[in-house]
């Protein structure tokens, strides 16, 4: 909307919106013999800010190739009980999630004083796979007074990565040789949840809401090529509550409270080292 536009080029770079005119002169840069100091290599200087004299200096080229490849399923319906909006919802979904991750990079490490030349070069190649299903069921059940909505919720997760890597730090000539490191590692992840909430305003201008969720969790890491595997089981309450009032067209005033749990990404769960 525009109304929202000055306060989004507020809190960016330049706060300004890149436009089609802007992409058309970005192509046109790159594609002439403007952009040929692009190399795509990166200098890092490490600087003595006492002396302000170069200590080491690392020149490096990478490159990342990645071939994320997402296919979902959703199945979705309802219910309806009566004419007071009462239903049933049913919501089922599956995902899968594959990418093909490749990291090369090599570079040059110079130390100016005594003088040092050191070589070092390595890759980071993971293939991962992931698999989600879930079912989910909610029942929303009004009455004339209060609104009531409960179900349940369960859902598993695979995931699966498969890493070869090589780093061969600092040496004293130029790599030529590169032995990959295999490493494959599994996490499985069950969750089963059931929750409930009941929402009642409380004359024309008060509003209340108060939730509750009871989550079990089971989790299952294997690093087949440690051959180490780690356990890790929940059950846990969650509880909501939203305070809200009204005293005019123009005031609103709410108080929040809610206690959840954030799971980290699939990614985050890989405990491999990655070299960038």
């Amino acid at each position: 909307p525009e109304e929202v536009l000055p306060y989004f080029k507020k809190n960016i770079p330049m706060h300004k919106l890149v436009d089609l005119q802007d992409v058309i002169q970005a192509a046109i840069f790159l594609l002439t013999d403007c952009s040929s100091y692009l190399t795509g290599q990166s200098i890092t200087d490490v600087i003595d800010y006492n002396t302000n004299s170069n200590l080491q200096r690392l020149s490096s080229d990478g490159n990342q190739n990645r071939r994320p490849n997402f296919n979902s399923i959703n199945y979705y319906n309802e219910f309806k009980l009566d004419s007071l909006n009462r239903k049933i919802i049913l919501n089922f979904d599956y995902f899968n999630y594959a990418n093909q991750d490749d990291r090369f990079y090599n570079g040059i490490s110079i130390i100016t004083n005594p003088y040092n030349q050191q070589y070092y070069k390595g890759f980071s190649l993971n293939s991962q796979n992931i698999n989600n299903y879930s079912g989910k069921v909610d029942v929303e059940y009004p009455f004339k007074s209060i609104n009531i909505s409960f179900g349940g919720k369960i859902g598993t997760s695979k995931v699966r990565n498969n890493m070869n890597m090589f780093n061969s730090g600092l040496v004293d000539n130029p790599v030529t040789s590169l032995p990959a490191t295999e490493t494959i590692f599994e996490y499985i992840e069950n969750i089963q949840a059931i929750y409930a909430s009941a929402n009642k305003k409380i004359g024309e201008k008060w509003e209340a809401q108060l939730g509750l969720r009871l989550e079990s969790l089971q989790t299952k890491s294997n690093s087949i090529s440690l051959n180490q595997a780690n356990n890790y089981n929940y059950a846990k309450l969650f509880p909501s509550l939203f305070v809200s009032y009204k005293p005019s067209e123009n005031s609103f005033f709410s108080l929040n409270y809610s206690k959840r749990i954030e799971r980290p990404s699939f990614h985050e769960l890989n405990p491999n080292q990655w070299y960038i």
